[in-house]
């Protein structure tokens, strides 16, 4: 299957799990039919992120050297998961400061109420009588 059958098929089947990618794809396509050079297709496509302009440089290198385009694609993807999941681990260690904040405000006051109220009422009851 050559290049831009694949990425026609791939932007056939993203339609409907991510529709922008498949915009972009097709964007990709439109680049890699009109433009002399498929290099400056890529370039092009690594201007909206920098996943993207990473995927684009390494498709355009392979197909410059020669390299097997299989073995970049699943290296890129492997780069980009465990920058994902790194991203994702920070933002996790940081959810524990910022629910410090909203715990002490909501939280705190709520169980003050509901573990003080019972022996605030047996006194008033006490001294009551």
């Amino acid at each position: 299957m050559g290049l831009e059958s694949a990425v026609e098929r791939v932007a056939e089947e993203m339609t409907r799990s991510n529709p922008p990618m498949a915009r972009v794809l097709d964007a990709l396509l439109d680049d890699l039919r009109i433009l002399p050079n498929r290099r400056d297709a890529f370039e092009k496509l690594g201007v909206t992120t920098e996943g993207l302009r990473r995927f684009g440089a390494m498709v355009a290198q392979s197909l410059q050297y020669g390299t097997p385009l299989s073995q970049a694609l699943r290296a890129v993807a492997e780069e980009l998961r465990r920058e994902a999941l790194i991203r994702l681990e920070e933002r996790a260690r940081q959810l524990g400061a910022k629910l410090i904040l909203p715990m002490v405000l909501f939280m705190l006051p709520a169980m003050f109420v509901i573990l003080g109220g019972s022996s605030f009422l047996h006194l008033t009851r006490a001294f009551s009588h």
